[in-house]
């Protein structure tokens, strides 16, 4: 786990303690209920003093307050990504890979894409999902629509955005 997800667990804690003591459900419980996805909202003052990189004069307190109007922080766990095109040419793979993300959002709008570089791949990877079965589906979809690049369609173990 990234500080970034150890600062958001802390500060869900945080967050927690005062509605507990005070016998309400913590807005974190109430997410976490609601759609069984975990959402870590926290203010940005609140992450900076938890990674180390306190500004003099931010308070806490005062943003915990106003918590509403934080930016969810996305969580990153392990799970399934379909890739769909690695290649190392330094030429032409990163105009391909975004020209494959941007052909597979248009027909299959529902599926995020990710075009990443990794030394010295380009790589484009599609979806986030929980379950190899999930991210199998979804590269049966994307040969279906796209059986020009279906040899090159494969699942892979990868971090997922939840």
């Amino acid at each position: 786990m990234s500080i970034h997800g150890y600062s958001a667990v802390i500060a869900a804690v945080l967050m927690a303690i005062p509605c507990i003591a005070r016998g309400e459900t913590p807005k974190v419980m109430q997410l976490i209920e609601q759609d069984s996805i975990i959402t870590i909202v926290q203010p940005a003052s609140l992450e900076n003093r938890l990674i180390g990189k306190a500004v003099a004069g931010d308070s806490v307190a005062g943003e915990l307050e106003k918590v509403d109007s934080v930016e969810p922080v996305t969580v990153v766990t392990g799970g399934y990504r379909v890739q769909v095109f690695a290649d190392n040419n330094a030429r032409t793979a990163k105009d391909e890979a975004r020209a494959k993300a941007m052909a597979i959002r248009e027909q299959l709008p529902h599926l995020a894409t990710y075009v990443t570089y990794e030394a010295p791949y380009w790589r484009l990877r599609v979806g986030d999902f929980r379950s190899e079965s999930d991210a199998e589906a979804a590269a049966a979809e994307i040969k279906h629509y796209f059986p020009n690049i279906s040899r090159e369609v494969r699942v892979v173990r990868d971090r997922i955005n939840r």
